[in-house]
């Protein structure tokens, strides 16, 4: 891979790639991996804030019984980041109700 890619590379691609223009010929330790792996997350808008629309969106779906990773699709998320924040949300929504 010595040319620039023609599209955005993600996850191990995405590494060995920048390993390659770093000059590295070894494998990447566990930690430069890690560090790599935030960078080009971060770049790529992975760890963006959840909107008010969107939590609401997300709610919709969960009400319709959408699974998870159906809804990370429609979203662009990751389904982890789906089922963290339906957990989040729900906690939320116990929090606010009155008690008995």
């Amino acid at each position: 891979m010595s040319t620039a890619p023609s599209a955005i590379l993600t996850g191990d691609a995405a590494v060995v790639y920048l390993a390659e223009q770093l000059g590295r010929v070894k494998e990447l330790t566990d930690f430069e991996s890690r560090i790599l792996h935030r960078a080009i997350r971060r770049d790529t808008g992975m760890f963006r804030r959840w909107t008010t629309a969107e939590d609401q969106r997300l709610m919709k779906m969960h009400k319709a019984r959408i699974r998870a990773s159906e809804m990370a699709v429609t979203l662009n998320r990751t389904e982890d980041s789906v089922r963290r924040r339906l957990c989040d949300l729900k906690k939320r929504e116990r929090a606010l109700r009155p008690a008995k």
